[in-house]
């Protein structure tokens, strides 16, 4: 019940958090122009089935799993499991066709009925992830994912930090591009403050997963995480990895070791200290 309690307020915050993001990020810089559009025909016309890219489309999905995620654990308890996916994905079909709309009177943006579509797929793919991992709370007393339903910010922290080092998410193929990938490893050089601007968000995702670890250990899954991240840096297009945030992610390891031992207040109040500063 305190699970269940505490991830509903969770996802309240998230959801109001994620609403945001996608408004101000679909509709930045607010420059809206009249279209000229006198009838629902020419609104139709104006949203078009337009062509887009491979990331634009995991973009898409990305955006709005986690609206569709958020949405269906609250539901799930006053509705019932089927009905929470379908006000989630009826919610975001709704959410994002007026946000399409309004990005026609938006200069700098390009209104597509394929962002709609897959908006609302990503919704429901977070709707049923959040559904199951309900009914795996629920049934299973000590399941792999109680750590996850009882720590559900730092959950969503790795996952967002995962996901933006990682987006566009547009794989290269060549060998030659994923040398280039790690070609500013001998070819720049590493600054004292920019490894420090890689360590301290490397130093929080180390103590989430801390949270996320039943044996209260972060430093194999920050070690899994950077493996993540730094392959993705090498693959992806437009991705590189710099000496300063290889470096900061072998000190991440050793300062995680080291925050572990200490009292969670403690290691928090320091890493909420250097985030500030």
């Amino acid at each position: 019940a305190a699970v269940s309690e505490s991830g509903a307020r969770a996802a309240r915050w998230l959801l109001a958090v994620v609403v945001f993001l996608i408004v101000y990020g679909s509709l930045f810089p607010f420059r809206f122009e009249s279209a000229g559009i006198a009838s629902l025909a020419e609104l139709r016309a104006a949203l078009p089935w337009a062509r887009t890219t491979r990331s634009d489309i995991v973009a898409n999905l990305l955006l709005y799993l986690p609206f569709g995620a958020c949405l269906a654990w609250m539901l799930a308890a006053r509705f019932g499991a089927a009905a929470a996916l379908a006000g989630a994905v009826l919610a975001a079909a709704l959410l994002s066709t007026a946000i399409e709309i309004a990005q026609i009177y938006e200069t700098r943006r390009v209104a597509s009925l394929a962002d709609v579509t897959f908006n609302t797929l990503g919704a429901a793919a977070g709707g049923a992830l959040a559904l199951v991992l309900r009914a795996a709370g629920r049934s299973l007393g000590r399941h792999p994912l109680d750590r996850v339903l009882a720590q559900p910010i730092a959950a969503a922290l790795v996952v967002l930090w995962v996901s933006y080092r990682l987006v566009p998410f547009a794989p290269v193929l060549g060998p030659g591009e994923w040398l280039e990938g790690i070609a500013p490893l001998w070819r720049e050089r590493w600054g004292a403050w920019e490894t420090v601007l890689w360590l301290v968000p490397w130093l929080v995702v180390g103590q989430a997963l801390t949270a996320l670890s039943r044996d209260r250990s972060g430093v194999r899954p920050l070690f899994v995480a950077m493996v993540v991240v730094a392959a993705g840096l090498v693959v992806l297009s437009g991705k590189s990895l710099v000496p300063a945030e290889g470096l900061a992610m072998l000190l991440a390891l050793a300062l995680t070791w080291a925050l572990d031992r200490l009292e969670e207040p403690a290691a928090a109040g320091l890493l909420a200290f250097c985030l500030a500063a």
